[in-house]
């Protein structure tokens, strides 16, 4: 299980700060560092739909700079149809589309610490079988549905 954090270049001291937390609590993080505006839009979307793919958890990062931009919908899109546990993160107070209010949003490093447990959580019902583990059928939108609870809740 690995947690894949999706950001605009100038987003990165963020996202670093997110990927030092998950890592303390024993998470393993990817990322990427793509500036959006100079690549491809093909390469962009390869190299998000092959960290997608490769990983259980997506977080987005979603800033002033980011809020509508393309590539956030489209990494919903994958994390969806790969059945990925996905969260937003807001850097800021700015108001986001509304179809991003689907999605659990953590507005505050404390608020990781729910992903975290729900993290943990899956982590230990799943079965190894082998070389491979098979988890038992908990869905994305499941693990969706109780981090907005709780973040809604506040602990």
């Amino acid at each position: 299980m690995s947690v894949f954090i999706g950001y605009q270049h100038v987003d990165l001291p963020q996202a670093l700060r997110i990927r030092k937390y998950l890592r303390r609590a024993g998470i393993e993080v990817g990322m990427d560092v793509m500036d959006f505006d100079s690549l491809t839009t093909l390469h962009v979307t390869e190299t998000l739909t092959a960290h997608i793919r490769d990983c259980t958890h997506v977080i987005l990062m979603i800033s002033h700079c980011s809020a509508r931009r393309w590539w956030i919908p489209f990494c919903i899109g994958e994390a969806t149809s790969w059945d990925r546990r996905l969260c937003l993160y807001r850097l800021g107070d700015q108001a986001l589309p509304e179809y991003l209010a689907h999605w659990p949003t953590l507005t505050r490093p404390q608020q990781l610490d729910f992903l975290i447990e729900a993290y943990h959580r899956e982590a230990a019902m799943r079965l190894p079988t082998g070389q491979r583990e098979t988890p038992r059928p908990v869905q994305a939108r499941d693990i969706h549905r109780g981090l907005r609870e709780r973040i809604g809740r506040g602990f």
